[in-house]
């Protein structure tokens, strides 16, 4: 579920942690719309620019980051049903 929605935040609401899903959405749609209204080439709006940078930096990082940590958390909720379920 990361590799396909996890920029979306779909894999930390499917873990029940609404607020870091809310967190990746919100990242993602403001990526969105930062690269349709930005253009690259425009050097007057340099702060903006470095902005964008940044949010894909960030996003880019988390993303990579949470196939780990969501992979992990998955596994053990997982495994607490299971023992759940045999006790």
């Amino acid at each position: 579920m990361s590799f396909a929605a996890g920029t979306y935040g779909a894999d930390r609401f499917y873990l029940g942690q609404p607020l870091l899903g809310i967190g990746k959405l919100f990242l993602t749609l403001f990526l969105v719309a930062w690269l349709v209204e930005v253009e690259i080439t425009d050097t007057e709006n340099w702060i903006v620019i470095v902005l964008g940078l940044c949010i894909i930096f960030v996003l880019l990082f988390w993303y990579f980051i949470d196939i780990f940590l969501v992979s992990k958390t998955a596994k053990e909720q997982n495994l607490n049903i299971i023992l759940t379920i045999l006790n």
